[in-house]
């Protein structure tokens, strides 16, 4: 036992020693993450390690063990210093959630943006206007007696366009602060954590260009820098010349070249996203590698014409490493400065040092290295998806692509040893003398390309399913989806990409020797930009190309990872053995061997069984209602006890494209890829402007609205447009109609709520239809008092969903009677009339909910007095609220856990 803990220290140690420092550090960040232990315990822990270490024989049996305690230690107290550890002087001591009026000096830290107006099927009813965005890298702020000195980022949004300020420039704004806003609804994208990690502290919002004041035009300590009109010189050089009507064709070359993400068409990005070729936008990895390839090309391409020249050039395996190195670093800094091609350039330049070191092949050691300097730079860079899909892919090619090779070569010896059981004898096997192709002929030289080809596309699928298979856990956790397609299109796609990237670098070098042959080099790349496109966008179409996924849980994702690993240790490297000749019989495999492959398989059995539990789930049993937070407006999702899905309104005012950027990524979440119903309660346009997200990515039954939507919708009005969209199925030119179907194929109907029918029942759910009745018309009712008021019922409680009805409709309910209910969705977003109290009182309700974007702290309309001593979830303040009801009871919970409420039956 001692000598084999001995030996297994020896060879982590001797093979990838940084393996468990980086460990630790990831294990001591995660840690303090989620539990926060402390700095007295990770000195403690480092202390003890360092002790322990001490002891030479316990250090020679459990090293790796002790440097990764040690390491953990010193990840733990690294993240609690840099991410828990606010400064004295930072300005995000001085920003709220509600945010206060400020005003704050400093220095403009990034190029100003003007980001237009959104765009969508309701753009024209939105109050958004033009505005810019830039970062502000904060000096002082004005106190009661002076300006305070601060310190820390704040992203900075001016309600107008400014087209004059410069990056540099000191300037004095008058606005509101606030504190970063956290996620407010599940499965939506966490900027808050995003904005820590990019060094935003706060938020800084001002109405006009005029509340913007410079103080210094050109500050004596602000030099123009080299490298961004480097970057703006290489983007002219590449798309400038480029034929007019070729936007898409441009912005996906600088996306692909030069990782300008942020200038691509929203139409290419959606597309590379369902045929699973994302990764080859966001410049990484597979960018930074074929650029390695195209300069060591290079090196063989110039070694060729100085030998046909006369010169007796060799480029050697050390300088052909250094030109490698070279491009490498000059790429990075040509490339839009982003996360993922540092993160790239970082691991490339390690590997070209590893290369030169001649440790190539250790390659676990250059990648926990590169690892290192990431994590020692911004500990909280491990909780960022780029840079886990990023070590993953490396991972996964590094190892899981050598153990499906290893898997193939077994089959295949498998398979050869299967034939030499059969009675068929050997020679009979073999293709005679007299018929295998002489050497030089054209039939040798077309078998030899033909296993090349092979060989070139057996290699590929291998490295794309290797990275598949890893970041498969991480893109069906952080984005609900999974692209079965995506290692096939990945290597389909590939020459395309890496041809786009090659004329792409040519035209740049040509066209620094002569203009006219750039631009005749710029229509043959047009070409192959616009062939890409074609191909993507067949690709994008085939069947079942983007799944949706509720994300798994953790224990799932561990067993998957769990089984990659007994995949690779089963099939190691060095394990690599050609398949024996069919004459020889194979010998015995010791026991040892097959331990690792019993261990695998039963971990893949165990996967197989758990995911069969998770992704093939029963029906819930439960009614579950969460109500979105999506500021001025409202949102429901009701998911009935049969699995069926429906929608309460969808829309808001102070949401860009709320059915696309809030309520697919829940559906998304939630793994729903369907809606059967989506009532619209009355014809305004915070709850109806974000339904054209909702069907452009969700395959919808039907939309159902009252008697009184259409006479409320006169000509040019929100309402009335999303009749005439609904009615010619999505025929307009923002919203495509093939877009607008069922799951079966037919265009989604809209269908007119029958006042009589005042209760029907549905997935074992009971609806009370309370208003509108038959009976009061248009001129009786305002748009918001003939809102669909639904009462749901399930398992002896129930939730009343009461649309924006005001006094004269809560009148008339009160006079009928019969309103209560456990949960009642407060009418009007919490607006206060003469007979809400009595209304509240009637309902009698457990719980309360509001849909708003004011907080309650700001909230003076006498609320708190209707609201009285029920429990209300606001969800300016806690965030979207789900309220399940099932044979144990009703709970209600917060997105941000502020406040919970269980009822037992």
């Amino acid at each position: 036992m001692d000598e084999a803990l001995r030996g297994h220290s020896r060879t982590v140690m001797g093979t990838a020693p940084l393996f468990p420092l980086v460990a630790g550090l990831i294990a001591g960040i995660v840690l303090d993450h989620f539990a926060t232990p402390g700095a007295p315990a990770y000195l403690g822990g480092m202390v003890a390690a360092g002790l322990i270490g001490l002891h030479r024989p316990t250090r020679a049996r459990i090293g790796p063990i002790i440097l990764f305690w040690a390491s953990a230690g010193a990840g733990g107290y690294l993240h609690l210093s840099t991410a828990r550890t606010m400064p004295a002087s930072s300005i995000e001591r001085y920003a709220n959630p509600t945010g206060h009026i400020s005003r704050i000096r400093g220095v403009v830290a990034s190029k100003p943006r003007v980001i237009p107006k959104p765009e969508g099927a309701f753009a024209r009813w939105s109050f958004r206007a033009d505005r810019t965005v830039f970062l502000l890298a904060c000096e002082s702020i004005d106190g009661a007696d002076g300006g305070i000195p601060v310190t820390g980022q704040v992203r900075v949004t001016v309600g107008e366009p400014i087209l004059d300020l410069r990056e540099g420039e000191r300037v004095e704004m008058f606005g509101w602060l606030y504190a970063l806003r956290p996620v407010g609804n599940p499965g939506a994208f966490d900027w808050a954590a995003y904005s820590r990690r990019q060094d935003i502290v706060a938020v800084f919002a001002c109405n006009h260009r005029e509340m913007v004041r410079r103080l210094e035009s050109q500050p004596a300590s602000y030099r123009p820098s080299l490298i961004p009109r480097l970057r703006e010189t290489v983007r002219g050089m590449l798309t400038e010349d480029l034929a007019a009507g070729a936007d898409e064709e441009a912005s996906l070359l600088e996306a692909m070249v030069l990782g300008h993400r942020s200038r691509l068409d929203r139409r290419l990005n959606a597309l590379f996203i369902q045929a699973g070729c994302i990764h080859f936008l966001a410049v990484s990895g597979v960018h930074v590698l074929i650029v390695m390839f195209l300069a060591r090309l290079a090196c063989v391409i110039v070694m060729l014409l100085a030998r046909l020249a006369g010169w007796p050039l060799r480029v050697g395996p050390a300088a052909r490493t250094w030109v490698m190195l070279v491009t490498v670093v000059a790429y990075v800094l040509v490339a839009e400065p982003r996360p993922a091609i540092l993160r790239a350039g970082i691991i490339a330049v390690l590997y070209c040092i590893a290369c030169l070191l001649g440790r190539q092949r250790a390659s676990l050691n250059w990648i926990s290295a590169s690892a290192i300097i990431l994590i020692l730079v911004d500990p909280r860079t491990v909780f960022d998806v780029g840079w886990q899909l990023s070590f993953s892919a490396v991972l996964g090619v590094s190892y899981l692509t050598p153990a499906l090779v290893g898997v193939t070569r077994g089959l295949r010896g498998w398979c050869r040893r299967l034939l030499h059981r059969q009675t068929v004898a050997d020679d009979d096997l073999r293709r005679p003398d007299d018929q295998t192709p002489q050497r030089g002929t054209v039939g040798s030289l077309l078998v030899r390309a033909w296993r090349f080809a092979w060989r070139y596309a057996a290699g590929m699928l291998a490295v794309s399913l290797g990275a598949w298979l890893v970041t498969l856990p991480i893109i069906a956790t952080h984005f609900h989806r999974v692209q079965p397609w995506g290692a096939i299109n990945s290597v389909l796609v590939f020459p395309l990409i890496g041809l786009v990237m090659a004329l792409g670098f040519a035209k740049l070098a040509v066209g620094v020797i002569s203009a006219t042959l750039g631009a005749l080099l710029g229509q043959v790349l047009i070409q192959v930009d616009s062939f890409l496109i074609w191909f993507v966008e067949h690709l994008a179409s085939l069947p079942a190309a983007t799944v949706i996924s509720q994300a798994p849980p953790w224990w799932l994702v561990v067993l998957g990872y769990l089984a990659l690993a007994s995949l690779a240790w089963t099939f190691p490297r060095r394990n690599y053995e050609p398949a024996p000749p069919l004459s020889e019989t194979p010998e015995q495999e010791p026991s040892r061997s097959r331990r690792p492959a019993f261990l695998g398989l039963v971990t893949w059995v165990v996967l197989a069984l758990a995911a069969a539990a998770w992704f093939l789930p029963g029906p819930p049993n439960r009614l579950v209602v969460t109500v979105l937070d999506v500021g001025a407006g409202s949102a429901t999702v009701i998911e009935l006890p049969d699995g069926r899905v429906i929608l309460y309104d969808v829309g808001s005012l102070s949401r860009d494209n709320v059915g696309r950027h809030v309520i697919v990524p829940f559906l998304h979440h939630r793994g729903i890829r369907r809606i059967d119903r989506v009532y619209v309660s009355h014809a305004n346009v915070d709850h109806l402007n974000g339904l054209p997200g909702v069907l452009d990515e969700i395959p919808t039954e039907e939309v159902i609205v009252n008697a009184h939507f259409e006479s409320h919708s006169p000509p040019r009005s929100s309402s009335r447009h999303l009749l005439e969209l609904l009615t010619r199925g999505g025929g307009g030119a923002s919203l495509p109609a093939s877009r607008w179907q069922t799951v079966s194929g037919g265009k989604v109907s809209l269908e007119i709520l029958d006042p009589a029918l005042t209760q029907w029942r549905s997935g074992g759910v009971t609806f009370d239809l309370l208003s509108p009745l038959d009976g009061p018309t248009r001129r009786e009712l305002s748009p918001n008092d003939s809102s669909t008021v639904l009462r749901l019922s399930y398992a002896g409680r129930s939730i009343l969903l009461a649309g924006d009805i005001e006094e004269r409709t809560q009148q008339a309910l009160l006079e009928r009677g019969n309103l209560n209910a456990d949960v009642l969705l407060l009418p009007h977003h919490g607006s206060v009339r003469p007979s809400s109290r009595a209304f509240v009182e009637a309902v009698a309700p457990l719980v309360l909910i509001r849909s708003s974007h004011e907080r309650m702290d700001e909230t003076f309309s006498g609320l708190h007095y209707v609201v009285g001593d029920i429990p209300l979830f606001n969800t300016a303040d806690v965030g979207a609220v789900q309220v399940v009801i099932d044979a144990h009871g009703l709970r209600v919970l917060s997105m941000r856990g502020q406040g919970f409420f269980d009822k037992a039956r």
